[in-house]
């Protein structure tokens, strides 16, 4: 299995649930969920491992039961809980309480209302984007990288709020990634926003804890908010709404 240790903290908390519809039954929506990780991660369904809500191994059925029969627990992919030695990746249960707190976690070292740090990269059409060039227009910056299922779930709808909104605020994705692999993910998953790559400069310089982030600037490129990406409440309705609320408070 590829290593997925990533150099920069990954949020533990983030939600799958936006990979899988809501009138499937739970077995369904798990089943959907495996395969996904399966995929993604380059593991065999035989090797993903099940958490409960406190962190302790349990069987697929119990997973299953614990899951159906509690509305305020989620299903979450752990990407602390990977494991290379035993070439395992785990799914953990999350509490209504876990999943609030994961969003009272503070996801950079930038305060809203702080100047974004300067920056200068490439995007995967050989052009040079640099800080000073986004001025004079909002920017939305989404992070992600390759392998992580709520970045790949958020897909369609960051290409939605594309068509919806770029002309007055403008979109751009950043990865450490290669160039590669970047332009592997973008033809792979038909995203459609610019994409920076290689920024593993930028990403230490504003401390991010997790990913998918969604980094809202002003036109001044002082931060106006910032989002956790992928999960199911994130729609192109609910961030038209955010992004608009947000602005209008600067």
């Amino acid at each position: 299995m590829k290593c997925i240790k990533i150099i920069f903290a990954i949020t533990l908390l983030l939600t799958c649930a936006s990979l899988i519809a809501k009138d499937q039954t739970t077995e369904e929506k798990l089943e959907l969920l495996l395969k996904g990780v399966s995929q993604h991660l380059e593991v065999n369904e035989e090797q993903i491992k099940f958490k409960n809500e406190s962190g302790i191994f349990v069987s697929k059925n119990t997973f299953i039961e614990l899951y159906k029969n509690n509305k305020n627990i989620s299903i979450n992919h752990d990407g602390d809980l990977i494991d290379d030695a035993k070439n395992e990746v785990s799914l953990r249960l999350l509490s209504e309480e876990q999943i609030q707190a994961s969003k009272d976690e503070k996801m950079t070292s930038l305060k809203n209302g702080d100047q974004f740090p300067g920056f200068s990269f490439f995007n995967t059409n050989n052009k040079n984007v640099d800080l000073n060039s986004l001025k004079g227009k909002p920017t939305l910056i989404s992070f992600y990288y390759s392998t992580c299922i709520p970045c790949i779930a958020e897909v369609p709808v960051l290409n939605q709020l594309k068509e919806n909104i770029e002309d007055s605020v403008r979109m751009l994705s950043v990865t450490y990634e290669t160039k590669d692999e970047a332009l592997a993910f973008a033809e792979k998953h038909g995203f459609t926003w610019e994409i920076l790559y290689e920024t593993k400069s930028l990403i230490g310089d504003i401390e991010l804890k997790g990913y998918p982030a969604l980094v809202l600037l002003d036109e001044k490129m002082r931060m106006v908010d910032i989002k956790i990406g992928g999960a199911s409440h994130i729609t192109v309705k609910y961030l038209k709404k955010w992004i608009k609320q947000s602005l209008n408070k600067v």
